[in-house]
């Protein structure tokens, strides 16, 4: 058996992600794919800035639209064929499969009043969570242009 490594000895090769807060315009130009606005939103909201997800280059095909109240819109890009596999405990969820634009998508309604709306577009995984009603988030993600 070999002994464990002393913590001295260990080095950080380099975190996997990182995280970048920019505009719109700038993470646009970072982003591996045409990146998705809601045309609507519900009075008061709107876009704060942008979270750029880098995994091991200089692009990216993760980001997150920040918005005010906590609406957030994440868009994974070419992840439409990753399951959407979630561990929700049911008891405080309700979950209902509905169809955004002509594809399947998931809406779930969690006990403290917030919602997450999962659905594919574009060949982007869209994941839409806030404490707003269900309708409201498909109403944002219908309109995802």
């Amino acid at each position: 058996n070999q002994p464990l490594p002393s913590a001295d000895s260990l080095h950080e090769i380099g975190t996997l992600t990182k995280e970048e807060i920019m505009s719109l315009p700038k993470a646009q130009q970072v982003a591996e794919f045409h990146i998705l606005i809601p045309t609507f939103l519900p009075e008061g909201y709107e876009l704060l800035d942008v979270t750029v997800v880098y995994g091991n280059s200089e692009t990216s095909n993760d980001i997150i639209l920040n918005y005010s109240n906590q609406l957030t819109i994440q868009q994974i890009a070419g992840a439409e064929d990753i399951g959407n596999t979630l561990i929700i405990d049911n008891e405080d969820t309700n979950v209902e499969t509905i169809s955004i634009n002509g594809e399947k998508a998931s809406l779930l309604t969690f006990k403290d009043s917030t919602s997450r709306l999962i659905f594919n577009q574009a060949k982007t995984k869209i994941i839409i969570n806030g404490s707003l009603p269900g309708d409201e988030l498909i109403s944002i993600g219908e309109s995802m242009k």
